[in-house]
């Protein structure tokens, strides 16, 4: 559902295309960062430009403690008017508790993460 990499301390989480990302899935991601992250926080950049749709329930979880216990800060990067309302759903409905902004580059997400201390 999502690829991951870690490049200079910020962990990088692009979704594959047409994304249509369950509860399942999350759980997915979070079981994959805790093994990549290997316990530490990290920043976050999360490529939503290709997701379809996400239901109610993966957002809420991706803003549950298990998912966010693992952020210092997230940049979401998004481009398309569907996306972009997902976005807004989960960082103003959801409310994740790390510092989460919404950015239209990968760019402007890493300026931004650059101002977050750690």
């Amino acid at each position: 559902m999502a690829f991951m990499h870690v490049e200079d301390d910020i962990l990088y989480i692009t979704l594959k295309e047409d994304a249509d990302l369950k509860v399942e899935n999350i759980d997915e991601m979070i079981d994959a960062r805790i093994r990549i992250q290997n316990g530490k926080k990290m920043k976050v950049i999360a490529d939503i430009r290709n997701i379809w749709q996400a239901s109610l329930k993966a957002r809420k979880r991706a803003a549950s403690s298990e998912m966010q216990s693992q952020n210092i800060a997230m940049a979401i990067v998004t481009d398309s008017l569907a996306s972009k309302l997902l976005a807004n759903f989960f960082i103003k409905i959801n409310k994740p508790s790390s510092p989460t902004r919404m950015f239209n580059s990968k760019e402007e997400g890493l300026l931004w993460l650059n101002t977050i201390g750690v």
